[in-house]
């Protein structure tokens, strides 16, 4: 069995990433927390971060993540708030994903 090896500069740089992320979410959380729907039309609430996907693969303008309502993974895509009715923004609000630490 071969060992890893993982350079120090590579870890730096991950652990640098994962700090900016973390500050930008804690800074602006109505920016980067948003409500997304999966293919099935569950609804959630996850952080979007442009160019950054710690829990999805990107495709495009949608990603590929795991969805807390059904248990499942698929694609998703945000949801624009304003197309939703109060009571559903609201439930989708009260479901979040994994939060990033």
């Amino acid at each position: 069995m071969k060992a890893i090896i993982i350079s120090s500069t590579f870890l730096v740089i991950v652990a640098v990433v994962f700090v900016v992320v973390q500050t930008l979410v804690r800074r602006h959380p109505d920016r980067y927390d948003v409500v997304v729907e999966c293919a099935d039309g569950h609804r959630y609430s996850t952080y979007w971060i442009p160019a950054a996907s710690y829990k999805a693969i990107r495709l495009g303008t949608t990603r590929y993540q795991r969805c807390p309502v059904g248990r499942h993974w698929a694609r998703t895509h945000k949801v624009d708030p304003s197309s939703l009715t109060a009571a559903e923004l609201h439930a989708a609000r009260a479901i979040h994903d994994r939060r990033i630490a």
